[in-house]
C-alpha cells in the first residue's frame, strides 16, 4: 500500500498530492512504525509541509521520533517565520515559537536557542502567559531563582483562576524558601 501511495502521490498535484503524501506518512508512522520514512515522505511536500499546521505537526513529531531533533527545531523556526510573513495571528506564531523553545530546552539542552525562541515569542506577545511560563522554565533550568520567581509573578498576573493562584504560590514559595526573602514572598 505504501508503494502504491508513493506512486500515486508522484503523479498527483495540489491538494490531492498533499493528501496522498499525508496518508502515506500516516501508514509509515502508525502501521509500520517507521518515523524516519514518514518524515522523509512529508519532506517531499517541501514548503507545503511547513505551511500546513497538520503537516508541520506530523513532520515535527516524526523527526523527533526519528532522533532528528535539530531538524525539527529548524522546521519550527521556519514555520514561525513563514507565519510571520503571511501575517498569521500573533497567538499562532507565538505557539510555534514556544514549541521550538520547549524542544530546544528539553530535548536539545540548548538554553541559548530556547532563549532566542522565547524572545521571538515575547516580541510578538509580551503579555502571553505561556511565553512568560517558558521564560520562567528557562530561568529555572539556568538556576536563576530570582529571575524565575519574578517571571512566575509576571505570569501569575496574566493568568486567572487556579493557574494564577498556582503561579503566585510558586513565586512566593521560591522567594521565601530559596531566596530567603520572607517580605518579598508576602508580595506574592
Amino acid at each position: 500500500l505504501e508503494d502504491v501511495l508513493a506512486r500515486r502521490s508522484r503523479k498527483a498535484a495540489g491538494e490531492a498530492r498533499i493528501e496522498l503524501v499525508r496518508r502515506r506518512a500516516r501508514i509509515l508512522e502508525e502501521k509500520l512504525g517507521n518515523p524516519d520514512a514518514a518524515a522523509s515522505a512529508l519532506r517531499e511536500l517541501g514548503a507545503d509541509a511547513v505551511v500546513d499546521a497538520e503537516g508541520a505537526a506530523s513532520l515535527v513529531r516524526n523527526l523527533r521520533r526519528a532522533g532528528l531533533v535539530h531538524e525539527a527545531a529548524r522546521l519550527l523556526a521556519q514555520r514561525a517565520e513563514l507565519l510571520e510573513q503571511r501575517q498569521a495571528p500573533a497567538t499562532e506564531i507565538v505557539d510555534v515559537w514556544l514549541e521550538a523553545a520547549r524542544l530546544r530546552l528539553r530535548e536539545l539542552r540548548d538554553a541559548d536557542g530556547a532563549r532566542e525562541a522565547i524572545d521571538a515569542a515575547l516580541a510578538r506577545a509580551p503579555k502571553h502567559p505561556g511565553a512568560q511560563g517558558a521564560l520562567a522554565e528557562l530561568h529555572l533550568e539556568r538556576n536563576d531563582l530570582a529571575a524565575y520567581a519574578k517571571t512566575k509573578l509576571r505570569q501569575a498576573e496574566l493568568l486567572t483562576g487556579t493557574p494564577a493562584a498556582e503561579a503566585f504560590v510558586e513565586a512566593g514559595r521560591v522567594t521565601r524558601d530559596q531566596l530567603n526573602d520572607a517580605d518579598g514572598a508576602r508580595v506574592c
